[in-house]
């Protein structure tokens, strides 16, 4: 009797946990599926929509836009490239919406929900070509739902207000408004035609060089800045969508060129920058577009370097891991540093001594960050007007080897407050602040540690 009940007990038990299981855990969590189902206003991967439609009849407006290899185009009411997180961004907002509740069953009082006509009507279109439509009206009383009603469903639905952002949104807010599409990577060179002159330059590996002028060495960061202030340029107006008269927006001779030639094959990209707009913007046109634009008036004011601005400034060029000798020769005496074989830096002559590594560290920053603030020429006359024959300093840094890697001679003081410097090419005189060659200037007393 004792172990009937043991057993009866066991398949109660085991109803119990089949149950609990089959229905209230993979049940419920069928149930919740099916409740989230319910509440999507479009049951829609957003993978699987090719395109969209955005209709506001008050304003006559209609834009649409189609999918093409995962590129956005808008095909109505112009034919141009699409800003794809923003026509995605209005994708999204139907797709992450749910349905919170019915609040008429029929179409009688659509007028009162702002549905007849609608504020905006969204169609979204699936790669089947299957189209999803839903009309958006107006807020509830207490603006934190959105009345729409789906299709041709006689249901008026509330949902949330996002849709209410997205759906407002116009041709400017929806097409691409990259000013001039390039990516600095594959720019090998730039012409660029401004108030200040004509510049040309040319990348060679990972260095640019002027080659227009003159034929120098130019900064790097100096051509990226030109480079990123048209790049990440944004168009602030669609003036005309088709120019006529060029002349009109000071286009037909620009204030400002902008031309990049793109690997692998020299295809040229052009930026006309004419007059100023009303507005204070100027009027500028992509060579191979029609639309007028206007444009922020910091893309022609970052766009008139000098020569000077775009010279490479730097009077030395090693790598610091590469040093194992440093020779500092003054009028008067002579020092040399070098690494010893636990690679710390060590005094090797005129007498034998520890270093301050800091201070050696403070030496090399100050060659690595010393930069021109002038140029001065390369005529016999500047060079010996700079006192080159007797200098101040000669700074020599050696490898490993041996093998002398940089030299900085340091000259006559002028100005008060600048040095003439060269380096070890010997071929042109540069002006230096005084206070950036402190650091270079070291004595064997500081250079010793106690």
């Amino acid at each position: 009797m004792k172990a009937k009940n043991t057993l009866i007990l066991l398949a109660v038990l085991v109803a119990i946990v089949a149950y609990v299981y089959f229905y209230e855990i993979k049940g419920g969590e069928e149930r919740k599926k099916e409740k989230e189902a319910a509440s999507e206003l479009l049951p829609i991967k957003k993978e699987d929509v090719s395109g969209l439609i955005l209709e506001r009849p008050a304003e006559n407006i209609k834009i649409k836009a189609v999918k093409k290899d995962d590129q956005w185009e808008i095909t109505e009411p112009v034919k141009t490239a699409g800003d794809r997180f923003a026509i995605e961004g209005v994708i999204n907002s139907v797709l992450n919406s749910k349905i919170e509740r019915v609040v008429a069953k029929d179409t009688a009082s659509l007028k009162d929900f702002g549905l007849k006509p609608p504020e905006a009507v969204l169609i979204l279109i699936e790669k089947s070509g299957k189209k999803d439509t839903v009309s958006i009206g107006s807020k509830n009383p207490t603006n934190a739902y959105l009345y729409i009603r789906r299709d041709h469903r006689p249901k008026v639905e509330l949902t949330s207000t996002s849709m209410s952002y997205q759906t407002s949104k116009k041709l400017i807010d929806l097409r691409d408004k990259t000013v001039l599409k390039f990516e600095n990577e594959n720019v090998e060179r730039l012409v660029l035609k401004t108030k200040t002159g004509r510049f040309v330059l040319e990348k060679s590996g990972d260095t640019w060089q002027i080659t227009s002028s003159i034929r120098k060495s130019a900064d790097k960061s100096e051509v990226e800045k030109l480079l990123n202030k048209v790049k990440n340029a944004r168009v602030n107006k669609f003036v005309v969508e088709k120019a006529v008269d060029l002349q009109k927006y000071g286009l037909r001779k620009p204030s400002f060129v902008f031309t990049v030639y793109l690997k692998p094959n020299q295809a040229r990209k052009t930026l006309f920058i004419g007059k100023k707009t009303p507005g204070g913007d100027y009027y500028a046109k992509d060579d191979s577009r029609d639309p007028i634009m206007s444009i922020s008036k910091d893309v022609p004011e970052g766009l008139q370097p000098t020569l000077f601005d775009l010279r490479n400034k730097k009077i030395l060029t090693f790598k610091r891991a590469d040093l194992a000798g440093i020779k500092l020769i003054y009028k008067d005496t002579t020092i040399v540093c070098e690494k010893d074989t636990s690679n710390k830096w060590v005094i090797a002559y005129p007498e034998s001594a520890k270093a301050k590594s800091w201070k050696i560290s403070s030496l090399l920053a100050g060659l690595e960050n010393l930069k021109a603030a002038e140029f001065l020429g390369e005529s016999k006359q500047a060079f010996r007007k700079a006192g080159f024959r007797r200098p101040e300093l000669i700074v020599h840094l050696y490898d490993k080897d041996k093998n002398l890697v940089e030299s900085l001679y340091i000259g006559r003081s002028y100005d008060a407050k600048k040095n003439y410097v060269t380096n070890r090419k010997k071929k042109e005189v540069f002006g230096v602040s005084s206070d950036d060659l402190k650091t270079i200037e070291i004595s064997l007393n500081e250079l010793k540690t106690n």
